[in-house]
């Protein structure tokens, strides 16, 4: 009897250590690949956040850096960025705050040069660089203005591309904010009153 309960023992201690033992053979990967996202999660996250240049097929996009570039001009010429109240979603989805505003300044700049019979010859309508310019050579806009709302429609062209803005916190909060100040900034150069 003692032999049969010496081998039920190691039969058991047998399989314990073949189950501990495959376990782990089947483990180690998913428990090594966990541990090394928790443990560089930190790295990652913040080379992710550098990330300026965004591929999309055979187009490429530096919109982060672009964007950011775009609101220290903006800054540097004077325009104050509106902030959402704390806590608030005012700007909503940032792709389409972004396009929608820019429609707002295309139909601003093109109504205001109608307006002025300032269109060259042709009866197609003025491209919206033309608009800026002719805004700029009658004094309604100075040239700083002038380059940021061209610098607008070239990041506005980037995004056309882009299925969302590559940008969060308070990067977002910042373009979306001089976009707003821009927009307010031309309305009150054009007398356009608010809707």
């Amino acid at each position: 009897m003692d032999a049969f309960l010496d081998w039920l023992s190691i039969s058991r201690m047998n399989f314990w250590l073949n189950f501990i033992d495959s376990l782990a053979g089947h483990l180690a990967w998913p428990i090594l690949i966990a541990f090394l996202a928790f443990y560089f999660s930190s790295p990652v996250r913040t080379i992710l956040n550098r990330t300026s240049r965004v591929k999309f097929g055979d187009a490429e996009f530096e919109f982060k850096r672009d964007a950011k570039e775009f609101v220290a001009e903006a800054v540097s010429i004077g325009i104050t960025v509106f902030y959402p109240r704390a806590a608030s979603n005012e700007y909503g989805n940032a792709r389409d705050y972004v396009l929608n505003n820019w429609i707002e300044i295309e139909k601003m700049l093109t109504d205001w040069l109608s307006a002025q019979e300032l269109k060259p010859g042709s009866s197609r309508n003025p491209s919206i660089r033309h608009s800026i310019e002719a805004l700029r050579k009658v004094g309604r806009i100075n040239n700083e203005l002038a380059a940021l709302l061209l610098r607008l429609q070239s990041l506005r062209n980037e995004l056309v591309h882009q299925s969302h803005v590559p940008l969060y916190g308070e990067d977002k909060q910042e373009l979306l904010g001089a976009i707003k100040s821009i927009k307010s900034r031309l309305k009150s150069s054009l007398d356009v009153s608010e809707p």
